[in-house]
């Protein structure tokens, strides 16, 4: 059982996907400046000194975009904490996780949760779900947030409601919270419950999340972009509603007039396009894995089993 002091001081691990598999340079140019105005000094901003953020990037980016992304993150004052993590394949975002958990993260429990590349975490999500896990039992845990707030920053929209797991943060051992990253946010209550977690929801009251809205979006903007312009909850929103999330006004205002200039995306998701090739680089990737545990479990005894007789 974890004691109180365990859940108190434990550090909490954020982990973020950019563009893996995008190569697109205007689609990263876009990407890269939402991330610089919203999610950087966001997440950044909450990081306290046992904390790290492991950000995973395509090995294969543009080398001009690579560059404004790492010099946004060298630039910010808590860039000792950020590390940038290089894979092929977004399938590999996990192995390479779970490495770092197990490796390079102090042993005992900590916190895990994913933030994406252009959405924003409210000023007092750790305290929250610190005090959540505090109150809940077990050495084991599963937490969600149940609302957010949609973001459409060229619309200047706003619009608080339900939304579950879009939030989630696991608390264990390294051990515990592997598999983590292996599924989306809506799979996850059902990791939790298939490996034992204790679950526990955090207070509708507390709207954590800035889900971030916009042309490039991969997620239903235009039907959401309608209903929040028809809805009677909506509203404009004012710089002092983004100081709550650390927000860097001057930014997200530079970003919102490039965004209002900027194409819609395509029809279809940026992340399906390459699903033939990324089945057939994770079909062979499946392959070498178990030719790895086949050379485990042949390599495990190298040494002959002789008995000899003791020296006289």
């Amino acid at each position: 059982m974890s004691s109180y002091s365990d859940k108190l001081y434990a550090p909490f691990v954020f982990y973020t996907r950019f563009g893996i598999g995008v190569f697109d340079e205007a689609w990263l140019d876009f990407r890269i400046r939402a991330f610089g105005a919203i999610t950087l000094p966001s997440v950044s901003r909450l990081l306290r000194p046992d904390d790290k953020w492991f950000i995973f990037l395509d090995r294969d980016m543009p080398r001009e975009r690579l560059d404004e992304f790492r010099a946004l993150v060298d630039a910010n004052p808590a860039s000792s904490r950020i590390e940038l993590v290089f894979v092929r394949y977004a399938f590999e975002v996990a192995d390479a996780l779970e490495d770092r958990l197990r490796f390079s993260m102090p042993s005992g429990p900590m916190y895990l949760t994913r933030i994406d590349d252009d959405d924003a975490l409210r000023h007092d999500t750790i305290d929250l779900f610190l005090d959540l896990a505090l109150r809940t039992e077990g050495d084991k845990l599963f937490m969600s947030a149940t609302s957010a707030i949609e973001f459409f920053p060229v619309e200047r929209l706003v619009l608080e409601g339900r939304h579950d797991l879009l939030v989630n943060v696991a608390f264990g051992l390294a051990e515990d919270v592997h598999g983590f990253a292996r599924g989306g946010h809506h799979t996850l209550l059902g990791w939790a419950e298939r490996t034992g977690k204790t679950v526990a929801l955090l207070d509708a009251r507390h709207s954590v999340f800035l889900y971030n809205r916009h042309r490039q979006s991969s997620s239903r903007f235009t039907s959401r972009r309608s209903t929040a312009r028809d809805s009677a909850d909506s509203r404009k929103w004012l710089s002092s509603d983004f100081r709550m999330f650390n927000l860097d006004v001057d930014r997200l205002v530079e970003f919102r007039l490039f965004a209002a200039t900027a194409p819609y995306a395509k029809e279809g998701s940026a992340w399906t396009d390459s699903d033939e090739q990324t089945a057939l680089a994770l079909s062979q990737f499946s392959s070498l894995r178990s030719l790895k545990t086949d050379l485990l479990n042949s390599r495990v005894t190298l040494l002959q089993d002789v008995q000899e007789s003791p020296i006289a």
